[in-house]
């Protein structure tokens, strides 16, 4: 651990990952975070870090006028992650998790769900480690509460990603609770 400014990497933020024991990937200049309703991807460039988050909902093009409604509450109400809606294109492939029937191949035009944060890193000099470690667990605790949030607001839509399949909550079932990194054991 060090209390001077070092370089953010990749490996800095894998590193401090597993020390707060939350499962990851590092592919790349690209650190993965995947929980069962969203993913995190952290990504160093240039001058900043960023994290862009992914729900694993996706909602009805018919409900635009509500995710509308629903980004700029969220953009208006709250400092970070940023909240966009993207519309798939026609020919999308599986980018992103089915809606309604769990067999279900995703629907081309269906809105997925994106968040993102951004910070500029003063120079080459970089963060100490608790800078850095605070950028992240605010990140993750952010994105959280946004997946929270999105469970709220279209909670028909809400799917959760177990290994290579899609789950839709069931009318009984709480979703209060806080979302838990997936596990390999799951």
């Amino acid at each position: 651990m060090t209390s001077s400014p070092t370089p953010v990497t990749p490996e800095r933020i894998a590193a401090l990952l597993s020390d707060e024991g939350i499962p990851h990937e590092l592919l790349g200049d690209t650190v993965i975070v995947t929980f069962a309703e969203y993913g995190v991807y952290f990504g160093v460039f240039p001058e900043a870090i960023g994290a862009a988050g992914n729900w694993a909902g996706a909602v009805d093009p018919a409900l635009v006028p509500v995710a509308l409604g629903a980004c700029n509450e969220w953009n208006l109400t709250q400092l970070n992650p940023m909240l966009t809606f993207t519309i798939t294109s026609p020919s999308a492939e599986s980018d992103h998790a089915p809606t309604g029937d769990v067999t279900a191949e995703p629907r081309p035009g269906d809105m997925v769900s994106f968040s993102f944060r951004r910070t500029g890193i003063i120079g080459a000099q970089g963060w100490t480690h608790n800078q850095l470690g605070a950028w992240i667990m605010t990140t993750l605790e952010n994105i959280q509460r946004l997946v929270v949030f999105l469970e709220g607001q279209f909670p028909d839509t809400t799917t959760t990603i177990t290994g290579d399949t899609y789950v839709m909550p069931t009318p009984d079932a709480d979703t209060s609770s806080a979302p838990q990194p997936a596990t390999d054991e799951e």
